[in-house]
């Protein structure tokens, strides 16, 4: 049998993802992965066989991608903040909007605190990549982590290895386990599930059949997480400190006025991502 090039493999792979409306440029990334190549490498081995076994794999992979599994779950990684993290569907995928959470509290804290933080909390970790980034650039502050979901931690775990972060990981709802123990942190930041269950009916079938539902819906109206966070805020918040929360694009006055009124002495501003839409909620007291 006469072996294929990877580039004649991978034309063909193109072909295939666009005769099933998936965007091309993926059989590149999934042709990396298979082979373990960057993609300098890719080009100049373009002329090269592509293995037979290594050809099989990459296929499977193709017609999991045509029937919506996402990139990222078949590849297991993705990118955040110039970091890789590892990702399976018991997280989300990582995305830009969190990226600007992430260094809009970088930016509040050196407004805030004359140096790092003293503790850091990211409700709601996931895969961890809140927790990780804000580690690596306050790498003496005391991080924690809280998630509802076993198997998230156990993913965050492993990029906080990954990349040499000390986080301290606790299984639970919000900020439950930090009132229990009476403990307090300087900034508290969480992208938690804020979709309606009606808006979540009308997400992409990619979404909607591979990401968490749990890590997605955050109640019939999208806000009552957001609710039940403000309860408990004034009770771990410390003054002066930062609390900083992801919102839907739709959200901005509704949780504001929520965080307000949980915070009536606290400065409580939504800010625009890049695409100039309402994407965080910033309260600092």
């Amino acid at each position: 049998m006469t072996l294929r090039t990877i580039d004649e493999v991978l034309r063909k792979a193109s072909f295939f993802l666009r005769q099933h409306q998936r965007e091309e440029r993926v059989a590149e990334w999934l042709c990396m992965h298979v082979l373990q190549m960057d993609r300098a490498k890719l080009l100049a081995s373009l002329r090269d066989p592509m293995p037979e076994n290594t050809q099989a794999q990459l296929d499977e992979l193709l017609h999991q991608h045509a029937k919506g599994q996402p990139l990222q779950y078949l590849t297991g990684q993705e990118q955040f903040l110039g970091r890789t993290f590892s990702v399976t569907p018991d997280v989300l995928i990582p995305r830009p909007e969190t990226e600007e959470l992430v260094m809009a509290v970088e930016e509040a804290i050196k407004d805030v605190f004359p140096g790092p933080p003293a503790t850091i909390v990211d409700i709601g970790t996931g895969s961890g990549i809140i927790a990780v980034s804000l580690a690596g650039t306050y790498p003496h502050s005391s991080v924690l982590a809280v998630d509802i979901s076993a198997d998230a931690i156990a993913i965050a775990k492993q990029n906080a290895a990954r990349h040499n972060a000390h986080i301290d990981f606790h299984h639970g709802s919000l900020l439950s386990p930090f009132i229990e123990k009476g403990e307090t942190a300087s900034v508290i930041v969480s992208n938690p599930p804020y979709i309606s269950q009606k808006d979540w009916e009308g997400l992409e079938e990619t979404v909607r059949q591979y990401e968490p539902k749990q890590a997605l819906i955050g109640g019939d109206r999208g806000v009552e997480l957001y609710e039940q966070i403000a309860s408990q805020l004034p009770s771990v918040l410390e003054k002066p400190g930062i609390a900083a929360f992801e919102i839907g694009y739709d959200q901005g006055a509704s949780v504001s006025k929520i965080m307000q009124e949980a915070m009536p002495h606290a400065s409580v501003r939504c800010l625009q991502d890049m695409n100039h839409r309402d994407r965080i909620v910033m309260i600092v007291q």
